[in-house]
Order: structure tokens, then sequence, then C-alpha cells
């Protein structure tokens, strides 16, 4: 098995630990600048350059400017990660997608979104070029880990899912609820491939998981579990505190 990447230390680490705080920089002299301008800059790779488009697109998309079912979000922005972390110690990006809101409730229920397309599983869609513009952050929707969550205000729009790929993230859900994988599906981490799901949506995913020892794939859901549910803890604890006021 190739190694998947990012390692699961580098996942655990952007998710949930806060960056060091920089140490004051030196001003370099006049000679040091110079030299740092004389050093050949190498071209940007390719890959990079794609995740910049990409991103570029996004933000120049027009999208609902109210939370609509199918909307992927970023639910705590960077210029708030530090305070997110403080609340419920996720550092983030921490990325959704919403589906259905919460009758009588200030909620929506949906499921986490994440980057990693190297750890996707069975059950995980990874987003296409018809579901373009999407920022990068919106990869992969992990329809094993269902959330509920409340919207900031300063949630960010990163994709806008069509109706029928929002219909094949619902019957993907209701695969994994129900179990249904294939007895000859093999367990190959890192191979990502189309099949149909149930009501026979075509999506772009991952294989079974494997054998749990060796498979790096449970360590890393049970990182994307664990924020989920901190998120969960920490607005329902919300929801009582402001019920009681």
């Amino acid at each position: 098995m190739r190694p998947l990447w990012p390692p699961l230390t580098v996942i655990e680490s952007n998710l949930f630990a806060p960056p060091v705080s920089e140490q004051p920089q030196v001003e370099k002299s006049i000679s040091e600048n110079r030299e740092m301008a004389e050093i050949e800059v190498p071209p940007m790779p390719a890959f990079l350059q794609e995740l910049i488009q990409k991103r570029v697109k996004t933000q120049t998309a027009i999208f609902s400017p109210v939370p609509t079912s199918g909307q992927i979000l970023l639910i705590n922005s960077f210029e708030k990660q530090t305070i997110a972390f403080e609340k419920t110690g996720v550092f983030g990006p921490v990325t959704v997608l919403i589906d259905k809101k919460v009758p009588n409730q200030n909620g929506w229920t949906g499921w986490m979104v994440a980057t990693e397309t190297d750890y996707a599983g069975y059950w995980d869609m990874l987003l296409e070029s018809e579901d373009e513009p999407f920022d990068p952050l919106a990869g992969m929707i992990q329809s094993w880990n269902p959330v509920k969550v409340v919207i900031p205000t300063t949630a960010k729009v990163l994709a806008e899912l069509q109706p029928a790929r929002l219909q094949a993230v619902r019957a993907l859900a209701e695969e994994q609820q129900k179990g249904m994988i294939p007895a000859e599906e093999e367990s190959i981490p890192g191979q990502i491939a189309p099949r149909d799901t149930l009501n026979g949506f075509s999506i772009l995913t991952g294989t079974r998981l494997g054998d749990e020892k060796t498979d790096p794939r449970y360590a890393y859901q049970e990182l994307y579990k664990k924020v989920a549910k901190r998120y969960h803890y920490h607005q329902r604890n919300a929801h009582l505190e402001n019920k009681a006021k």
C-alpha cells in the first residue's frame, strides 16, 4: 500500500493544534535582501496552480446569499479560527454540506466535508468537474459523518451542489446506514474510482475499509468524527444556555 497524503499526524495537527506564535523577525540588511532577490525562484507546481485557480473561481462565483440545501460551507472562517479553537477545541478548517433545515430550530443537518481525498472510503463522495466552481477545501463529502450545525453569519460558501448531486449524497448516506457493500468489493486504500450508488447515481469514491490494524482510514475517520462530535456538543450547550436566559 502506498502512503496516503497528507500523513495522519499532519491532518490531526491541522484540525486540533493552533499554530505556534510567530517569532519576531529580524530585519534583513540591504545586502541580504539583494542576495534573496538574486535567487532564482522555481516555477510553481501545476497542482498548486490548479488549486489556486479553483479558489479564485469560487471567490468570483455567485452563490445563494442565504443558506440553501446543497451548499458546502466553511463554518469557521480563517479570521475566527482562534475563537473557534477556544470554544470547541477544533482549530479547523471545518467544512460542511448542509442538507435539511431542522424544524423549529436554528440549525441544519448535513455531513462533514474534507479535502484529503487520498483517504476516501466506499461512502465518501469526491467532487468532480460538474460540481465546479468549488474551493479545494470542498474536495470530499463524508456521508458516514453526519452533523448538525448552526450556521454563523461569517460562514463562507465554498460550493453549491446541483439537486441531482445532492440526491447522490443522500443515496450514499442511505447506503452507509444500511451497510450496503458488495461482498466482492476490495479494500485498496488510496484508490479512487467511479461507481453507481443506490438509485443509480454515478459518483467518484474510494474502496471499502480493510483491516483495522493496517488501514489508516480508520484513524482518519476517527479524527473527523471527533470534529463533528465537538461541534455538536458545543452548539448543543450554546443552545441550552441561550434557552435558559
